[in-house]
């Protein structure tokens, strides 16, 4: 069962990479384009049936989708290597070009400052935000216990990167640090009050 659910899965988004590479090579018809697209979205929903089959809805679902991206990062490695294997040869570069390389300025102490201050706000700041929402999110929801433990937890990385885009988004730095603090204080200050 298990096997199946690899296998049909791996085939499934193999025919969805290779009908969406072969699409941007030489323009494929529209019914060609259709079946492929088909054809994969069909046997990455056998897989996940044989995911939910194999374990029960809930871990099923989360085995097929983590199943799914690490079939995808293998199809993004494939295509890593294959590209890098078709480079082309580089010119060699002009005398001028070789002299403003070596006339640039290193990092200054501000720009490193300001990169790790970027990095700890985009970092642990929206990680201990994104945590104390989730477990906001576990005391408020209705359902039992074992369902909102699992829904936090699938919860968390989608708040840490809605904070994360948001933080690499934004553009003015202040704001960036008052709302994402705020959030996670007021979090903090709901979670001891209940």
């Amino acid at each position: 069962m298990i096997l199946n659910g690899i296998v049909f899965n791996i085939l499934g988004l193999g025919s969805l990479f290779f009908i969406w590479k072969k699409n941007k090579k030489a323009n494929l018809s529209n019914m060609v384009h259709c079946l492929g697209l088909i054809i994969g979205w069909g046997l990455v929903c056998v897989s996940t049936y044989y995911w939910i089959s194999f374990s029960g809805v809930e871990f099923g679902l989360s085995f097929a989708c983590l199943n799914l991206t690490l079939s995808a990062w293998l199809y993004i490695l494939f295509s890593l290597k294959e590209t890098s294997n078709n480079k082309k040869p580089e010119k060699k570069p002009s005398s001028q070009a070789v002299q403003s390389k070596q006339n640039k300025t290193p990092l200054s102490l501000k720009t490193l400052i300001s990169g790790l201050l970027d990095f700890l706000v985009i970092g642990p700041l929206a990680l201990f935000t994104s945590c104390v929402l989730s477990l906001i999110l576990f005391k408020v929801l209705p359902f039992d216990q074992a369902n909102t433990l699992v829904l936090s937890a699938f919860t968390l990385p989608l708040f840490w990167a809605f904070f994360a885009y948001w933080g690499c988004m934004q553009q003015n730095k202040r704001v960036r640090f008052f709302w994402i603090t705020c959030s996670g204080l007021l979090g903090s200050l709901l979670l001891l009050l209940s």
